[in-house]
């Protein structure tokens, strides 16, 4: 999405700003100075993960040049937890995963287990990825059976749960 196609100011704002980040972070002088100053040192929201990323701690040190190189205001994390926290994201007190700000726990602490309507995988042990039915008997390598109805096809063999 570039600031051309998009007609919402903040949004045009928003653009600008990321692709203005992005030049910054690109520098190789700036990565280098970001790899030596997270040398030896572990995430900052508790994961152990040794830190490779800088998070600028309030949103004003964006604002210009000199105040996004100046390090003093940053904490070292690991790039995935930094996604994390920029994407709204908070650690569950129980099991240190990730959950919702707002939340007194993850959904696996919980006990909310998400469960889909599809099945995981094909219940024929035969169908392969792109509807092909590797059946030595079969002679169309294309298996026109749905997963409710595949059990009434005379290759059908049930799939093995691993144990």
């Amino acid at each position: 999405m570039t600031p051309i196609t998009v007609t919402c100011p903040q949004r045009t704002r928003i653009n600008n700003r990321q692709s203005k980040n992005r030049k910054r972070e690109k520098d190789p002088e700036r990565r280098a100075i970001v790899k030596a100053e997270c040398a030896g040192k572990l995430c900052s929201c508790g994961c152990g993960m040794p830190a490779n990323t800088l998070h600028h701690i309030s949103d004003d040190l964006y604002a210009d040049d000199e105040a996004y190189k100046d390090l003093a205001n940053c904490e070292p994390y690991y790039h995935l937890c930094h996604r994390a926290h920029h994407r709204g994201y908070e650690r569950c007190p129980i099991c240190h995963g990730w959950m919702r700000k707002g939340s007194e726990s993850c959904y696996k602490c919980r006990g909310v287990v998400w469960r889909s309507s599809r099945p995981r995988s094909f219940p024929c042990s035969w169908r392969k990825k792109d509807q092909r039915c590797l059946s030595p008997i079969r002679f169309s390598g294309v298996c026109d059976r749905s997963p409710k109805n595949c059990t009434g096809c005379d290759h059908f063999m049930a799939r093995r749960v691993p144990a």
